[in-house]
């Protein structure tokens, strides 16, 4: 069968006829059995070939689709989905397992759909909300809360208003809030401080430039009032350019020259008042306007740090009897307190008789604790106030009560109106004022039931 079998010569096969079964050795059986086909193998290999066309045929086939679920060549060819409510489902539900049609799921309900923010307001209009507010208006609390509103949305439009407050700034137009029925509401004593302060908040290169141009054009007091807060924090040698304006408007002011027929310097002194917090000596500065804005001129005196302003107070208090002696003999009795100067003072123009009756009168408010304040508002922590105006010099301030007076300094102002009382004339409005300024205050003293 295929080889040669033992015994044989090589090349030479013999007849089939003469080779019989016992003629066959057994080894040689046993290599034609190696030679043959094995029934293990063949069946080996059939199992190798079935598995490899059952693999082969689950690669092409499409994965099964899940209940509900909608084919990828179906889905791609889909229109995208509208951003609306979906409608309800009608189609049937594939069958179950057992036959049976499956129980309908409810649709998945859409994704809310977010709104996009409202643009920002223009602040060109926001702007012009602030401009409507002219002289003469009246505004009611909504309007007053509008406003404020659009002054916000002008700062929150940022470097985009610069350049809108800096063309207004420079037209040198204001509008007092402090003039409007319900003005005061709106946080701000002008339409200027209001558009400084929103150059302040909104920051930056430009709007510092803005400020500072302001500042070397500005006619305004109240401008250099919102100006040093401000430019607070961005250098000394702004704070001292705007000492320098304040003492250049009050100059013009005094002469006439100021713009307008009633201009307030009210601020000016303020802020004069605030500069000596920071150490600056300006008791000549207010000291020298006391013919002009008396009442100005004392408070500020009475204000400053380490009794600094005394020496002026008492001269303007023995000076002539009139406009200037009352409010400085009136300041130095708010003062009498804690000051041993404004006593000695007042007592020794009361020997002398330099204090009318109707002055001690007038003095008598003050030495029970009330005081004086340049403005139209009085400091945070008062009970209480009156506000004054005098058309000579156009000067505008308020008589406020304190909320509280330590204990020793009720004593103290008790035994100074005693000594007052010894030490006046025998004028009957003196001494009942004086009397009911010791009575108020004897009730402070009392213990509370």
């Amino acid at each position: 069968m295929g080889g040669l079998l033992c015994g044989d010569k090589p090349g030479k096969i013999p007849p089939v006829s003469k080779l019989s079964p016992k003629s066959v050795p057994k080894q040689s059986a046993k290599k034609e059995d190696e030679r043959g086909v094995s029934p293990v193998a063949i069946a080996v290999v059939a199992g190798i070939l079935i598995v490899g066309v059952a693999v082969t045929y689950k690669m092409f086939q499409p994965p099964p689709t899940a209940p509900g679920a909608i084919p990828v060549e179906s889905a791609a060819s889909q229109p995208a989905p509208q951003q609306t409510a979906p409608a309800a489902s009608s189609e049937t539900a594939p069958p179950s397992a057992s036959g049976q049609p499956a129980a309908s799921q409810p649709s998945a309900p859409a994704p809310a759909v977010k709104q996009a923010p409202p643009p920002p307001p223009d602040p060109k209009q926001s702007l012009a909300a602030l401009l409507a507010v002219a002289p003469g208006a009246q505004l009611s609390p909504a309007q007053a809360q509008q406003w404020k509103q659009s002054l916000q949305d002008l700062i929150n439009a940022g470097s985009a208003s610069t350049p809108l407050i800096r063309e207004i700034l420079g037209k040198n137009q204001d509008v007092n809030f402090n003039s409007l029925q319900g003005g005061n509401s709106l946080g701000y004593p002008s339409l200027r401080s209001a558009l400084i302060d929103a150059l302040a908040q909104i920051g930056g290169a430009d709007s510092l430039e803005a400020l500072t141009q302001t500042l070397q054009t500005t006619p305004y007091p109240t401008d250099l009032v919102a100006l040093s807060k401000a430019l607070e924090g961005q250098g000394p040698q702004f704070q001292e350019q705007i000492l320098g304006a304040a003492r250049q408007q009050l100059s013009i002011a005094a002469q006439g020259q100021a713009p307008g027929t009633a201009v307030d310097v009210g601020p000016l002194f303020q802020l004069l008042n605030a500069q000596a917090a920071n150490g600056v000596d300006v008791s000549a500065d207010i000291t020298q306007y006391a013919g002009k804005w008396p009442y100005y001129t004392a408070i500020s005196l009475a204000n400053l740090p380490n009794g600094s302003g005394m020496t002026g107070l008492i001269q303007m208090a023995q000076g002539a009897a009139g406009s200037m002696q009352n409010p400085a003999a009136e300041a130095l009795a708010g003062m009498a307190a804690d000051n041993p100067s404004a006593r000695g003072a007042l007592l020794e123009m009361a020997k002398n008789n330099q204090l009318p009756d109707s002055l001690v009168a007038r003095m008598a408010p003050f030495l029970g604790g009330s005081q004086y304040a340049v403005g139209s508002s009085p400091p945070e922590g008062s009970s209480g106030f009156q506000s004054f105006h005098v058309a000579d010099g156009n000067q505008d301030f308020v008589l406020y009560n304190p909320q509280a007076i330590a204990p020793d300094q009720v004593t103290q102002r008790i035994n100074f109106i005693d000594q007052m009382l010894q030490n006046i004339g025998s004028g009957d409005a003196a001494r009942q004022a004086l009397q009911q300024q010791r009575s108020a205050l004897m009730a402070r003293l009392a213990p509370r039931r």
